[in-house]
C-alpha cells in the first residue's frame, strides 16, 4: 500500500496527515524540525516520512510519559512550573544520543501544553 501525504497550512501552522493502515497527524511544529521552506513555501523534509512519523511518535510518547512526574515535582519540590520545565529540558539535552536539541524543545513545549502550563520562554 502506498502512503499518501497531505500538507495543509492554516494560520501559519502546518500538519502532515499520513494515510496508511493507521492515521497519524504530525503537527507543523514538529514537521518544522525536519523541514526547510523553499520558494513558494514548499517544505522539503530532511528525513523520510516514516522516520518523521516515528520520531514524532517517540517524542509525543515521551511528553506524555513526563506529565505525572513533572506535576509531582511541582508540588513535591515546591518550585515553579518554569523551574520544572527548565529541569526537564536540561535533562533531555544532556546528550544528543536520544533526542536532538530541537526535539527536546518540542517535547518540553508539548509537555507544557499537556499540563496546561505556560511554555518556557527561553528554551
Amino acid at each position: 500500500m502506498v502512503d499518501t501525504v497531505q500538507i495543509s497550512i492554516s494560520r501559519q501552522k502546518a500538519a502532515l496527515s499520513f494515510q496508511s493502515s493507521s492515521q497519524t497527524e504530525v503537527p507543523g511544529s514538529f514537521v518544522a524540525i525536519y523541514s526547510t521552506e523553499t520558494a513558494g513555501r514548499v517544505r522539503k523534509l530532511s528525513v523520510s516520512l516514516v522516520a518523521l512519523q516515528e520520531r514524532h511518535e517517540f517524542c509525543e510518547d515521551l511528553a506524555q510519559a513526563l506529565v505525572d512526574s513533572s506535576r509531582d515535582r511541582l508540588f513535591d519540590l515546591k518550585v515553579t512550573q518554569e523551574d520544572v520545565l527548565a529541569k526537564v529540558l536540561q535533562g533531555l539535552t544532556a546528550s544528543e544520543e536520544v533526542l536532538s536539541r530541537d526535539e527536546a524543545r518540542w517535547v518540553v513545549r508539548r509537555l507544557a501544553e499537556l499540563l496546561n502550563w505556560e511554555p518556557l520562554l527561553t528554551d
